[in-house]
């Protein structure tokens, strides 16, 4: 399951405030630059780097039409990240 744009609370949406981070205006901004600065805020920053130089291609992961399948320190890390992951006490009653 992959969740998507998930936020428990908050004043304003995720996209405003990280182009607020990145002194762009909402109402002036291009769809390149917000999708610049959106990808930059999603990606690790090797992966940054490698769409940059399209060595990575967004637009297929994003579509399905490829995938990347991790090295196996990137699965030991996926999986110490997530062993014993619980945060459902965190939102008890509040949503």
């Amino acid at each position: 399951m992959i969740l998507a744009c998930t936020k428990p609370n908050g004043k304003t949406s995720s996209v405003a405030r990280i182009l607020e981070e990145a002194n762009l205006d909402i109402t002036q901004v291009t769809q390149e630059e917000m999708m610049g600065v959106i990808l930059k805020a999603s990606l690790a920053p090797q992966s940054f780097e490698k769409a940059l130089s399209g060595e990575l291609e967004v637009g297929a992961l994003l579509s399905g039409e490829r995938s990347v399948e991790l090295n196996e320190e990137e699965k030991t890390a996926e999986d110490a990240s997530l062993a014993n992951f619980d945060n459902s006490k965190d939102y008890d009653g509040k949503l």
